[in-house]
């Protein structure tokens, strides 16, 4: 399975201008512009036990319901699909042309609320970049929602070990999440900073300022809020990306 294939199934985004939101609190936020890379949270750190599983369809049948699997088989896809977790590390986008209420309430502190807005050409940009200098395979995809009890992934062939990592469940939906995707092979990992740095790793922005096109603060933040990353943003150069949400906007009637 090429990578152009991969590339056909799971989706890309069309547009390079197209709109990529990251939804954070000013912690991350601060961490983000001080060291200036985007942080990859490494797979296995997940809390959603659905993150990096998937179904082996060369041993599944059409009509399945787990019961056509042998033990032994089901020991052998759980350990794979355990350390597949090890090693890849993911970053996380919303796709969408405008800011999402939902991601606002879910991954953002209420009040405290922040989203970087950038494209999904930059971020394959500053991928590409990265990649110079480090010893990492990079994919950057739609995630495909499936029910993981009722639908099948596809024939994976070469490229099976990215099916867990962009499949998630369809109660995820709305979430309408571009992944970017970092994998390293066994033989590296053993030498590599991914077992000191356990839960994620970093990588450093080329275009930093170029990169982030927007902050926004939350709709529900005070205006204390909005000053204070103001203020701490000045220093980075993005005082003049930092705007209030436009769900802040009022109507005139």
């Amino acid at each position: 399975m090429s990578e152009a294939v991969l590339d056909e199934y799971f989706e890309k985004p069309i547009n390079p201008d197209d709109k990529i939101w990251r939804y954070m609190d000013i912690e991350k936020y601060v961490s983000l512009i001080t060291s200036k890379s985007l942080y990859f949270a490494r797979l296995h750190e997940f809390e959603d036990h659905f993150e990096g599983s998937f179904w082996p369809t060369k041993i599944l049948k059409p009509d399945f319901k787990h019961s056509n699997i042998s033990e032994s088989d089901k020991a052998v896809w759980k350990k794979n699909a355990e350390d597949n977790k090890k090693y890849m590390a993911v970053s996380c986008w919303h796709l969408s042309e405008y800011e999402s209420d939902a991601m606002w309430k879910i991954y953002a502190k209420y009040d405290k609320g922040i989203a970087i807005q950038s494209t999904y050409g930059s971020l394959c940009e500053e991928l590409k970049n990265a990649k110079k200098n480090l010893p990492y395979l990079h994919q950057i995809n739609r995630v495909k929602y499936i029910d993981h009890f009722t639908e099948l992934f596809r024939d994976g062939g070469a490229m099976w070990l990215f099916d867990g990592v962009l499949h998630k469940h369809k109660s995820f939906e709305y979430e309408k999440e571009l992944r970017a995707v970092l994998y390293t092979s066994s033989s590296n990992i053993e030498s590599h900073e991914w077992l000191n740095l356990q839960k994620g790793i970093p990588i450093p922005l080329d275009n930093f300022s170029v990169f982030i096109k927007k902050v926004i603060t939350s709709p529900y933040s005070q205006e204390r809020f909005y000053k204070m990353l103001k203020s701490v943003s000045e220093k980075y150069g993005l005082v003049d990306k930092v705007l209030k949400s436009e769900l802040t906007e009022k109507l005139p009637y």
